[in-house]
């Protein structure tokens, strides 16, 4: 049975393929396809990972629900005489909280591909991951966890992330080098405007896929800075509640307000050349099993 593994990157339109995913499963599994997005891969609320199974023990990962969980995946769409499975879940590749904290992209998506790995050692296996600007990328994470949970100060983590101690070449060399049997497809996530179509196509390996609508917004766009300043002070028990925060992110609406700007001029265009030099060295030298594809081109639709 072929495998695609859509492993994000968070913030790059994951949340709206995945809900392409799950409109389409019933007539998917009609064509042989098998689907499988969060909500029924995560073992606890917002985790790829459950947090304690799968910390590293004597210097090595130990097999943990998730891992089992995907292995149970596979095992259900192959007895069900599936010829594909496509499972699209970005928690595996790293946690948001951790990301932001630190101001590195992926610091351990090595160790948790090659936890991730073993399930599919015998199939033929596709992963799929988006890249995104620097700029904006750091900047829709931390929005993100301002979402959640109150966040430090912006400026303070602003030195690490712009010296960029991890970029977007190192992390798909790990990622390439953890799954050595699959194929790699890669495109920038500026690439989806206009490309839904096509990126679902990809995610599916299916050209002959129904339109999507292309004009549906965003299913979590960041909060705008007003939003994001008031959840960063909302730190009593109460305030922390889904529902609070959503009333915040409510009151502040994009178009009405302004939008969660962090990087001075010069800071952007630092983390743009950054962005474009990385995007041009995937396309010049990639690792040998993976490829830099546009969306709006139309890529392999079986692994080979």
């Amino acid at each position: 049975m072929e495998i695609r593994l859509h492993l994000g990157a968070h913030r790059t339109g994951t949340t709206r393929l995945q809900q392409e995913l799950r409109r389409r499963a019933d007539h998917l599994e009609t064509r042989g396809i098998a689907v499988a997005w969060p909500l029924q891969l995560r073992p606890e609320t917002d985790w790829g990972f459950a947090a304690l199974a799968c910390l590293p023990v004597l210097g090595r990962h130990v097999s943990c629900e998730t891992v089992r969980r995907l292995a149970a995946t596979r095992a259900a769409a192959l007895a069900r005489g599936r010829r594909r499975l496509v499972i699209s879940e970005e928690n595996y590749a790293g946690g948001i909280d951790r990301m932001v904290r630190r101001g590195v992209l992926y610091p351990d998506i090595a160790a948790r591909a090659a936890l991730l790995a073993p399930p599919f050692r015998d199939d033929p296996l596709t992963v799929l991951f988006s890249v995104r600007g620097y700029a904006g990328m750091f900047a829709s994470l931390y929005a993100q966890m301002a979402r959640r949970r109150p966040a430090p100060g912006f400026d303070r983590l602003k030195p690490r992330m712009l010296a960029l101690p991890r970029r977007w070449p190192a992390i798909l060399a790990e990622l390439a080098a953890a799954f050595p049997q699959a194929q790699v497809l890669v495109w920038p996530f500026e690439d989806m405007p206009g490309n839904g179509l096509q990126a679902v196509r990809l995610l599916l390996g299916e050209r002959d896929v129904a339109a999507v609508d292309e004009d549906l917004p965003a299913v979590y766009s960041s909060p705008t800075a007003p939003a994001i300043a008031r959840l960063n002070r909302m730190r009593r028990p109460e305030e922390r509640t889904r529902a609070a925060r959503r009333a915040v992110i409510a009151a502040f609406p994009p178009g009405e307000h302004p939008p969660f700007r962090p990087w001075t001029e010069n800071e952007r265009a630092a983390l743009d050349a950054a962005y474009a030099e990385d995007l041009a060295a995937l396309r010049r030298a990639p690792p040998a099993n993976l490829r830099l594809v546009g969306l709006a081109q139309q890529p392999e639709a079986r692994h080979g």
